[in-house]
């Protein structure tokens, strides 16, 4: 019996070993898992913190197009005010300029009207009563005259009714 004694207990050490060999095995794989998990959670976790920089990254890069455009549009307004500002600039010199050179034109009419009569006294009475000379106002008057027929047509008295009412 000693010696079927010995060999059960050295099946039962060996047993015991490859127990204890299964059991460090055991512990070693679910280090190894414990390991990998936490490696990928910190994975993830770095993942989400590039995530969060490159959202914010993306919504830094929008403000400033969008600031740019504001900017742009702000230049652009401005450019158009000044341009209006000098287009009623020049307008107005226009129009300045305008009034100088009819005023000029008048004052050397009344110059030519003056000189144009021997009088010069005489001129200077009938210009206070009557700007144009009478044979030119009245030759302007049968031009407006004329005018007035072509556009309008003569009035013929009598046909002012078809002769229904009468």
């Amino acid at each position: 019996m000693s010696s079927s004694s010995s060999s059960s207990s050295s099946s039962s050490s060996s047993s015991s070993s490859s127990s204890d060999e299964k059991k460090k095995k055991k512990k070693k794989k679910k280090k190894e898992k414990k390991k990998t998990k936490d490696n990928k959670k910190d994975k993830k976790k770095d993942k989400k913190h590039v995530k969060k920089k490159d959202k914010s990254a993306l919504a830094q890069w929008a403000q400033k197009k969008i600031k740019e455009e504001q900017k742009k549009e702000k230049e652009k307004k401005q450019r158009n005010k000044e341009q209006e500002r000098q287009s009623a600039a020049l307008a107005m010199a226009m129009a300045e300029a305008h009034r100088e050179a009819l005023e000029l034109q008048k004052a050397q009419q009344a110059a030519q009207r003056a000189n144009s009569s021997g009088n010069a006294s005489a001129s200077v009475n009938n210009s206070m009563f009557c700007p144009v000379r009478p044979e030119e106002g009245l030759e302007e008057m049968r031009k407006q005259e004329l005018l007035a027929h072509m556009k309008m047509g003569y009035c013929r008295p009598g046909k002012q009714h078809s002769g229904m009412n009468m």
